[in-house]
């Protein structure tokens, strides 16, 4: 089977499927629509060749109806649609973190974690500090707690004089510029040469990964080969906030 690893924008999404499901995409027209798809490649479940050449994130066990989606950040990466969001904004999370050291923090305290429903403009919240959840959006109370349990609560570090090199690097290698504030923050830092005594701001952990669901959600998934859960995922428009309090003092 050839990929084109040079075109990373026809491979955004990966479905994997069994020989049967393969050859029943074939004889309808959602099927053939999917395998015409420009963004799309319909991968075999025994197919290596694939993961050669790239990687998966994560550890959902692939099965046929598995719906891969492209790492926003690596485009030789990929992950399964049901955890995408949260492997993504642990990610995010961890990067931030290092910026924030690159640039004298001594210390980073994780306050709250916001899970919104853009359909439905509704939240569920997680508060670190008495390590309860709350909200209207209460189907997504056993993600929030599941995403409080997996993050760490605080981060210590000696502090010292910004490393404007490593961060500016940051920034642009792990697309941190997405994120006005942080953007500001090393600016701030480079023209005045003082980071403030301390910064209380909220990143949004998943929004890099909003076209590429937007682009899934669009797929009309034959309910033969791909499960009900996979339908519903894509066809969310959620999104993880962090809210955080940095210390450079």
């Amino acid at each position: 089977m050839t990929f084109e690893v040079d075109k990373p924008w026809k491979r955004q999404l990966v479905l994997v499927v069994n020989e049967v499901d393969q050859e029943a995409l074939t004889h309808d027209s959602e099927g053939k629509a999917l395998l015409r798809n420009q963004n799309l490649v319909v991968l075999p479940l025994d197919e290596r060749d694939f993961f050669n050449k790239f990687s998966l994130k994560g550890s959902t066990v692939l099965s046929s109806g598995s719906l891969l989606i492209q790492h926003p950040f690596d485009t030789n990466a990929y992950v399964d649609c049901s955890e995408a969001r949260a492997i993504i904004g642990l990610e995010r999370l961890t990067s931030a973190v290092e910026l924030y050291q690159a640039l004298g923090a001594k210390s980073v305290e994780i306050i709250q974690i916001r899970v919104l429903d853009k359909k439905t403009n509704t939240t569920a919240k997680g508060e670190f500090g008495s390590l309860s959840v709350s909200g209207e959006l209460k189907a997504k109370y056993s993600e929030v707690q599941n995403l409080m349990n997996r993050i760490q609560l605080s981060y210590s570090f000696r502090g010292g004089n910004p490393d404007l090199s490593l961060a500016k690097r940051l920034l642009l290698e792990k697309r941190l510029d997405m994120e006005p504030v942080l953007q500001s923050l090393v600016s701030m830092c480079e023209n005045s040469g003082n980071a403030p005594r301390s910064l209380q701001n909220e990143l949004c952990l998943t929004e890099a990964l909003e076209k590429t669901f937007e682009i899934a959600g669009k797929l009309n998934l034959p309910s033969g080969v791909v499960g009900a859960n996979t339908r519903s995922v894509i066809q969310e428009k959620i999104a993880y906030y962090l809210q955080v309090r940095v210390n450079f003092e």
